[in-house]
């Protein structure tokens, strides 16, 4: 486009979206091996990040855009904007859940909750089942104008 603007993605390629969640899993599997209770609230500022419109930047799936992309086929599968935004927003909250129970001085029950949310994140990187899906569809079911 001529007029400098960008044209927002509907869709983003499931490899990166299955990336970043491994990239996630393997994070919060070294802060639970580790006892690095930090971890936790820096995935979680992390996953926070792509959730911020005006960022426009997914910070976990950056070097899958610099390093693997350029070497990989075309796209054959994407997924639905909305579906990866509804599940960055389910793990989001959980971790920042986890975070409030570091901050209160519950760190074992936060990386017990971490830990869950790494099965959860490494599911989704292995098979492609995203724990947003019920989410974005009831969002998408709500934006529907009822008969």
């Amino acid at each position: 486009m001529g007029d400098g603007t960008r044209e927002k993605p509907k869709s983003i390629d499931e490899r990166q979206l299955r990336c970043e969640r491994g990239l996630v899993a393997v994070l919060l599997f070294g802060g639970y091996v580790w006892q690095r209770d930090l971890v936790i609230p820096a995935v979680a500022v992390g996953i926070t990040a792509a959730l911020v419109p005006a960022i426009g930047l997914r910070p976990f799936g950056v070097p899958f855009e610099r390093l693997i992309a350029p070497r990989l086929r075309a796209v054959t599968r994407r997924v639905p904007l909305t579906l990866a935004r509804s599940d960055d927003l389910i793990l989001a909250a959980v971790l920042m859940v986890a975070t409030l129970l570091i901050v209160i001085g519950l760190g074992t029950i936060a990386r017990v909750v971490g830990l869950v949310t790494a099965g959860t994140a490494m599911l989704e990187a292995a098979a492609g089942l995203w724990v947003g899906a019920p989410l974005a569809n009831s969002l998408r079911g709500r934006s529907r104008p009822r008969p």
